[in-house]
Parts: structure tokens; C-alpha cells; sequence
């Protein structure tokens, strides 16, 4: 950084202000992605013997939380009175731990 010492904890706290606020933003715009995945594996839901089923493939990049997520998501699509909705901070953990 170039700045006097004596700006420095400004900058640094400036800076991880707006680390924050894009974090919130990357967490917003994956919850959207999921929705929107989830709507359209919900579409292509087939029935085999009476039980509807839908599959995806998750990468390992992907990570288990992420697969969580979209699990719940689609589930939450297709049986929107069958469990509630998660919380924002449950939903920014699933979303932390998979990074």
C-alpha cells in the first residue's frame, strides 16, 4: 500500500469492508445460480414407480456443501411446504463450508 503509516488502519479497514461486502455478494449470487439449477433439475423430475426422482452431477470442486445446498433447494422447489426455508446464516454456512 502506498500510504503513511498513519493511514494504514484506515486503508486496512476500508479494504476488508469491501472484502466483506463482496463476499456477501458471491454468497447472494451462488444462492441465486443454485435457485435456478435447482428449478431446472425440479423441471426434469421423472417418475419410476410411483417416486419422483431427480438427478445431478456434482463435481469434487463443487464440495459437499454445495451439493447440500442444491439438494435442499430442489427439494425446497419441488416440496415447497415439506420442510422451511433455511435461515440466511445457514444458508451462508452451507455455503462457507464448501470453500
Amino acid at each position: 500500500m502506498n500510504a503513511p503509516r498513519a493511514e494504514l488502519p484506515g486503508k486496512i479497514a476500508g479494504l476488508l469492508d469491501r472484502l466483506k461486502a463482496v463476499d456477501r455478494e458471491n454468497v447472494r449470487l451462488k444462492q441465486q445460480a443454485t435457485a435456478a439449477r435447482a428449478a431446472g433439475l425440479a423441471g426434469g423430475m421423472i417418475d419410476a414407480n410411483g417416486v419422483q426422482v431427480v438427478t445431478a452431477t456434482v463435481t469434487a470442486e463443487d464440495g459437499a456443501g454445495e451439493a447440500r445446498a442444491l439438494a435442499t433447494a430442489v427439494r425446497a422447489t419441488t416440496f415447497p411446504s415439506a420442510l422451511p426455508a433455511p435461515s440466511a446464516s445457514a444458508r451462508e454456512r452451507a455455503w462457507s463450508s464448501s470453500r
